[in-house]
């Protein structure tokens, strides 16, 4: 027993360290300088077509005038600054999610520790 909420608690803080902790913003064009450290994740066009990244064969880039990058279906797609109406920029926020998987820990153990001690009780 002990095991399996060992092992449900070490899968909830690697689910929750994978997902992060996002802050997500949306922007025009124009603006898109101001958030060099921010990863550009979808854009909404000027024919309102929605086009989502993906990061994990690189980052999407601001080369000139376009923004390009990989799709999640891992073909290359390049998009004129011209065409974009609205960008959905986002940044990994290290310390909330550090915060978050700590909580976690500490009241997923507290909670085991709070089981055992009844289940002791009780027998």
């Amino acid at each position: 027993m002990f095991k399996k909420i060992t092992a449900l608690i070490t899968l909830l803080c690697f689910i929750l360290c994978v997902g992060g902790c996002y802050t997500r913003r949306q922007i025009p064009p124009e603006q898109l300088t101001q958030y060099p450290k921010y990863t550009i994740s979808k854009v909404i066009t000027t024919n309102e077509d929605t086009i989502k990244f993906s990061h994990m064969k690189g980052k999407c880039v601001i080369k000139e005038d376009r923004i390009e990058g990989f799709l999640r279906d891992s073909t290359f797609r390049s998009i004129p600054l011209s065409e974009v109406k609205t960008i959905h920029i986002q940044k990994l926020k290290t310390g909330k999610t550090i915060l978050v998987v700590t909580g976690v820990t500490i009241f997923g153990l507290g909670g085991l520790a709070f089981l055992c001690w009844a289940l002791a009780a009780g027998t």
